[in-house]
C-alpha cells in the first residue's frame, strides 16, 4: 500500500514542535524550576531585609511580589519561550514556511520531498510517532524529525499516513495532545 501526503508548514506548526520538545527537555525544565525558586527567594530576602529595618509596607510588598512570581512563573516562562521560539523560527526556518512538502510511504521506504531536496528513510529508523494538537511528529533515531500538519494539507490524509506508519513499524502513536507546560 502506498500513501502520499502533500502539505505546507506554517510558523504555528514549527512553534508547536519547538514547545513540545522544550516541555520534554529535562534540562530546560530544571532550569525553569531553579529560576522560579531562586528568583522568588531573592525577592523574599529583599522583603525580609525591609522587615528588619521596620519598613513593613515594603516588606509585605516584596513578599507578595515573591509569592505572585512563584505562583505565576510558569505562565511567564511559557510566554518568554514562545517569544524566543517564534523569533528563532522567523530567522532560521523562514525557507521552510510556505513551500510544499511531500511525504510518501511506499515499498518499505519513507520518501520526503521538498524544494530543498529529497530524502529516503527506512521505517525501521523511526524512534517515535507523536500526535499533538495540530501536528504529528515522526522522530528518527538520528535525532531528525518530520513535522506532519493536520491542517494545510493539500492532498492526502495525515491520519491515514500515520496509521500506515504504525502498521509498518509496529510503533504506537503517542498521544500528547493534552501535554501541559510546567
Amino acid at each position: 500500500m502506498s500513501s502520499i501526503l502533500n502539505y505546507k508548514l506554517t510558523e504555528e506548526d514549527f512553534l508547536e514542535f519547538q514547545i513540545y520538545f522544550s516541555i520534554g527537555s529535562k534540562n530546560q525544565r530544571s532550569q525553569r524550576t531553579k529560576t522560579r525558586i531562586v528568583t522568588a527567594l531573592i525577592i523574599g530576602a529583599i522583603g525580609y531585609y525591609f522587615l528588619t529595618i521596620d519598613s513593613t509596607v515594603m516588606a509585605y510588598t516584596y513578599f507578595a511580589a515573591g509569592a505572585l512570581l512563584f505562583a505565576f512563573y510558569h505562565r511567564y516562562s511559557y510566554w518568554r519561550y514562545k517569544r524566543h521560539f517564534t523569533k528563532h523560527i522567523r530567522e532560521h526556518r523562514k525557507g521552510m514556511i510556505g513551500p510544499e512538502f511531500s511525504l510518501e510511504i511506499a515499498d518499505g521506504q519513507i520518501i520526503s520531498t521538498s524544494e530543498a531536496g529529497d530524502g529516503n528513510l527506512k521505517p525501521s529508523a523511526i524512534e517515535k510517532l507523536v500526535e499533538l494538537e495540530n501536528i504529528y511528529i515522526i522522530t528518527f533515531m538520528q535525532s531528525q524529525s518530520i513535522i506532519v500538519p493536520k491542517r494545510n494539507v493539500l492532498s492526502g490524509f495525515p491520519k491515514e499516513v500515520m496509521e500506515e506508519l504504525t502498521q509498518t513499524t509496529s510503533l504506537p502513536i503517542t498521544d500528547c495532545r493534552q501535554i501541559k507546560w510546567k
